[in-house]
């Protein structure tokens, strides 16, 4: 039985989602076609090759593939769509599923892992989620696009220095301390690399955001945060920067993810900067990634327009006050009422407080002062390329 696409079903008709199903077997490509028709616009392909032409042919919201084909397994597929559109969802559903495939799926980013035979309603439900998180992340990255299109360098050269960004990038730590008990509660990350266009954070970050990339930096950071977790003192944490797109993005999620075996000793930081709130169901993501051990900070409180705000949507369980507010405190009033008033917010609330920036003896005693002693800044030591003991 031949399954070409049906006339109601060809690309992008009446503005519907588009999906690609793959499986070797007909029967089972007219079993989700039925599930999933006529909320999508489908596209059927009886084995790999037929779904790598048709992914060449123009863009999918999502893909449901098997994994056993012949010719081409559903990973080398999955390889072969992603160089034409990284961030499109990918679903499994396998007749033969294996602990070694459902790891190296999680692995890949695949959105869902599911053995054959897969209730309706399942399917429907992660074909739904995963295209309402592609078409989120889709917008973003576009948004990111149109708001870069006019700066910086020219998109040849913004990919050559990106890629060897990318290539050298690496990660310092700074400590963050305890005043009152002299010791090292942790270590925040820091971005570095060695291409000299693109060497600070904000200017890699930007480029990534230019060129649709931002999750390969996050993945990247992540897997050398993974890596530095062996040196990591006992009785610490790493402290971690996370980009809103990362929200969005199934290998951040997933529990055989690098990371993700460390998360009871990583804080994920949160900028009240970033605009988290454009992230789909943000609290839902925030609560998967706590159930995965990870706690969350909002990092740069102060430094935005809509703190409150923030602090209502992520309810962090630590707060790290932005070093604009610190400097100079001790000279000047109001940036000490400030400060009191939100570490009060803070420990009625249960939440760790922590001031960041403290560069001078005379800011750290004007917070100890207000009750602060949680501390980070060029006073205690600066970002290196391992875990510093730091000075008090």
């Amino acid at each position: 039985m031949s399954l070409a696409p049906r006339g109601g079903a060809r690309p992008g008709r009446k503005g519907k989602p588009r999906l690609l199903l793959v499986d070797d077997d007909a029967g089972i490509l007219e079993y989700y076609r039925t599930i999933l028709e006529p909320a999508y616009a489908v596209e059927c392909a009886e084995g790999a090759a037929t779904a790598v032409a048709l992914s060449r042919a123009g863009r999918f919201d999502l893909v449901v593939s098997d994994i056993a084909m012949p010719t081409m397994d559903g990973f080398e597929l999955m390889r072969a769509i992603r160089q034409r559109d990284e961030g499109v969802p990918i679903i499994f559903v396998t007749g033969k599923a294996s602990l070694d495939d459902a790891i190296t799926a999680i692995e890949d980013g695949v959105f869902r892992y599911f053995r054959k035979p897969v209730l309706p309603r399942v399917l429907a439900d992660a074909v739904r989620a995963g295209v309402d998180a592609h078409r989120r992340a889709r917008a973003a990255r576009d948004a990111l696009r149109r708001r870069h299109r006019h700066a910086g360098p020219a998109l040849g050269s913004l990919k050559a220095s990106f890629a060897r960004a990318l290539g050298t990038l690496w990660i310092a730590l700074q400590p963050i301390v305890a005043w009152s008990t002299r010791r090292v509660i942790g270590y925040e990350t820091l971005v570095r690399n060695e291409e000299s266009a693109l060497g600070r954070p904000h200017e890699l970050f930007s480029a990534a955001e230019r060129l649709g990339r931002v999750l390969e930096v996050g993945r990247a950071v992540r897997a050398r945060a993974a890596g530095a977790m062996d040196g990591l003192p006992d009785g610490t944490r790493l402290f971690l920067n996370v980009h809103r797109l990362d929200l969005d993005d199934p290998e951040f999620l997933a529990p055989a993810a690098p990371l993700t075996r460390h998360a009871s000793r990583v804080v994920l930081e949160l900028t009240e900067r970033d605009s988290v709130d454009e992230v789909g169901g943000v609290q839902d993501r925030l609560a998967a990634l706590r159930s995965l051990g990870y706690r969350i900070a909002l990092d740069d409180l102060g430094a935005g327009h809509n703190g409150l705000s923030k602090f209502a949507t992520i309810r962090p369980d630590l707060v790290k006050l932005d070093q604009m507010i610190v400097r100079g405190l001790d000279r000047d009033e109001h940036r000490r009422r400030l400060v009191r008033s939100m570490r009060e917010l803070c420990v009625e609330s249960g939440i760790d407080f922590i001031t960041e920036g403290v560069e001078t003896p005379e800011e750290r005693d004007a917070l100890v002062g207000l009750g602060c002693d949680l501390f980070q800044g060029y006073l205690f030591g600066r970002p290196e390329p391992g875990f510093a003991r730091p000075r008090f």
